[in-house]
């Protein structure tokens, strides 16, 4: 699944046959392209949908990831 082209990331299971197309691809050993062409490591990649999986982190509009902010009280 592309992060930066917000594909959601499926729950795969042992018995489940379905085939999923994601809409970016791997080019090269370590190199994803999203739809738009943007390059990022694949392991960039998979931590980000890690992390948006967990409802960690989201993308901004202009491909910054948006954190949550420490505030004292």
């Amino acid at each position: 699944a592309s992060f930066l082209d917000k594909d959601p990331v499926p729950v795969c299971s042992k018995d489940d046959g379905t085939h999923y197309r994601f809409s970016g691809k791997r080019i090269t050993r370590g190199m994803y392209q999203s739809k738009s062409g943007t390059c990022i490591h694949a392991d960039i990649n998979g931590a980000l949908n890690t992390l948006q999986k967990s409802r960690v982190v989201e993308l901004d509009e202009n491909l910054k990831v948006k954190t949550p902010i420490l505030l004292e009280v």
